[in-house]
């Protein structure tokens, strides 16, 4: 996840903040991933398709704090094979992108 500044006027950008690099291929997808901030300032990453060395397909989601980078929740999801159930298609893995944070009770 990378957050830049952009300055119409002056006509640059600015990388103001980035998480997710310093972890590497196990948090990198080529393909599906998406970045929430969350309405407690927090930011929630969701990786799609995660395959390191054509082994295990996976699919991370990571909720870090703003600016501090502290890992506050991390789910691991497993998937049978890169088609999911192996299907000609990409089955479920290509909804876990769109994961969000809720709260259960408020």
């Amino acid at each position: 996840g990378v957050e830049y500044s952009v300055n119409s006027s002056k006509k640059t950008v600015t990388q103001e903040w980035q998480y997710g690099a310093e972890r590497g291929e196990n948090l990198h997808s080529e393909i599906l991933s998406d970045v929430d901030v969350t309405k407690d300032g927090t930011r929630v990453l969701t990786s799609g398709i995660i395959n390191i060395n054509n082994a295990d397909f996976y699919s991370r989601i990571v909720e870090v704090s703003y600016p501090g980078k502290e890992v506050l929740f991390e789910a691991t999801l497993s998937f049978k094979n890169e088609l999911s159930k192996g299907f000609e298609f990409f089955g479920n893995i290509d909804i876990v992108y769109r994961s969000e944070r809720f709260h259960f009770y408020e």
